[in-house]
This record gives structure tokens, sequence and C-alpha cells, in this order.
């Protein structure tokens, strides 16, 4: 299943063997330059026609580690820059307990469902922040897979903007009754890859999207590559089921691909535990560990701005 985004206005190239080119002539600083320039021109025309508009809220939905949250921070930025009071909010933390999550007809638990976030209590709470009151949001602790007891309380004064970031924020359950269109600004954002492999073999944003998934689970979420692994498929049953459908109803694309960062995931994946043996063991992950020995190696990665959007997978 390949989730092609509408390219933002910045290139990738089309063959590693280009980026393989460009790490051996050492020019892959000045790559991350560009590429990154190429972000932030993109996300400051999103906010100048999200301003332009005035809407009161932005729905930002992508599927799985599209880099959703690094984008609605920056958009953020971009929108206080211009004299708006924009707040974040993720979905994640309208998830509900694991413990409560209703299990599918096999008996396997579907965490992209619907179901798993608390839609009443978001709709409730959109509709108050809308009509300018205050509302205590509530925070979700992967690691523990429950809600905190307390939240986090916040309201959109004067020019404020509500940023809503989460697979199912297209979703058209999630608004509440008397939202107009004029007030929600609706953002897709995914990274669009079509990488070519030394052997001819096409890569791509599925590909890249499971090995930042892997990188971002491993240290921040406590789960090894081998598990991330094992809920791929479920990952992409959800994402065609609850994200793909509402994609074309998105007032806007954002394209978080990055041309350099085939080369960045190989030098971050090495250091997973296992992932020597996982990436020789057959399927998904060999194919594309294959496509990733044809770079040289690199280097340290200082040229990459701390708020680039690869750095919500790869840390800091």
């Amino acid at each position: 299943m390949n989730t092609a985004c509408r390219n933002n206005g910045h290139l990738v190239p089309r063959n590693l063997t280009a980026l393989a080119e460009l790490i051996r002539r050492g020019e892959l600083g000045a790559e991350i330059l560009s590429q990154e320039e190429a972000h932030t021109r993109a996300l400051s025309a999103l906010a100048e026609e999200i301003a332009g508009r005035g809407v009161r809220a932005v729905m930002l939905a992508g599927p799985s580690s599209s880099g959703k949250t690094t984008c609605a921070h920056r958009l953020s930025r971009q929108l206080a820059a211009m004299g708006l009071n924009p707040v974040a909010v993720s979905l994640d933390d309208y998830y509900i307990d694991r413990d409560k999550v209703r299990p599918e007809p096999d008996g396997t638990l579907d965490l992209e469902h619907i179901n798993t976030i608390d839609v009443d209590r978001f709709r409730r709470d959109l509709a108050e922040l809308l009509t300018g009151k205050e509302v205590t949001v509530p925070r979700f602790d992967f690691t523990t897979g429950r809600r905190h007891p307390s939240g986090r309380t916040i309201l959109l004064r004067d020019g404020g903007v509500l940023i809503v970031e989460g697979i199912h924020g297209l979703n058209p359950l999630l608004l509440p009754e008397g939202a107009a269109d004029g007030m929600v600004y609706r953002l897709y954002i995914c990274p669009e890859y079509r990488f070519i492999a030394p052997d001819g073999t096409a890569v791509d944003d599925r590909d890249f999207r499971l090995l930042r998934r892997i990188l971002r689970d491993w240290r921040t979420r406590g789960t090894s590559a081998a598990g991330t692994l094992g809920m791929w498929d479920s990952v992409g049953r959800g994402e065609a089921r609850w994200i793909l459908p509402y994609r074309e109803s998105a007032d806007g694309w954002f394209n978080s691909a990055l041309s350099y960062e085939p080369a960045v995931l190989k030098a971050r994946l090495r250091d997973l535990p296992a992932w020597e043996t996982l990436s020789k063991a057959g399927g998904e992950l060999e194919r594309i560990s294959r496509m990733l020995l044809a770079l040289p190696g690199v280097q340290g990665h200082e040229a990459i701005p701390s708020d680039s959007i690869l750095r919500e997978f790869i840390g800091m």
C-alpha cells in the first residue's frame, strides 16, 4: 500500500545511487540544509494560508511516523510569528486505557481503531474551546498504557488557533455539531518517497515510515524492533481503514520527506539491539536493509537542526 502525498515543493533524489554520490562528494551537509529550508518554506506557506482563512482549529492527520508532532510544533511557531496564539494538542492523549480497548473478533487489539480514542470527550473539549471556554485535556502514558490522573489546562485566547495532531485528525466523527467548515482547516502530512535501489527495487514511504517508527518506539516507548515489526501489518490495515479514506478532504498537504534520510536512518539503526539479526531474517526488514547497504557510512548528524522532523525519530 502506498500512501503517496502531494509534493509541497521540495524534491528528493529518485535513486539511492544519487544520494550515495552526494555523500561521497562530501555534500551531505549542504543537502541537509537545502531540505530543511524547503520544509520551513512549505510550513510558512501553510501558516500564511491558515492565518488568511481565520480558522480556529487545524486538524492535522497522517499515517504512522509521518512527523505529525514536529509538524504541529513548527506550524505553531510559524503562526506565533504572525501574531496568532497557537495551542497544540495531541489526539494520542485522548486514547482510552489499553485494558478498556475492545478486542477484535479474533481477540487481537486494533490500536488504530477510532474506538481507541475517547471521541465523546474530544468533541466536548473541542466545542468548548471553540466557544472560548477553558478546558483540561488529558495526558496519556504510552509506557503504562493508561491515562495520567491529571491533565493540562488550555484556553484559546484572542487570535487563538488550536492545532490538533493525530492519525484520526481528518475523521469527521471528531468534529462537534455546529463546527462550521470555516472554523476548521484540515491538513494531511506524509513523507513522499519513491527511491530506486541499485538492484531496481522500489522503496516507498511505507518502508521509511517503518524505519522511523522502529527508532522512535525503541527510544520513547520501550518497544523492540521486533515488536514494532510485529504490529506493522495491523498499522497498515488501520491506515487503510481510518486515514486514507479522509485524506482527499484535506485543505492542505505537507510532504515530510527528506532526501538525506536513508543515510541517517542507516547509521542509527545499527545501534539497535538485535538489528543485525532482524535485518538478515528475511521479509520486509531484510529487503529494506539490503537497500540501505548501498549507502556509504556517515559520521555524526550535527548538521540536522534540532527542530527537524527527523529528530522526532532519531532523537537529539
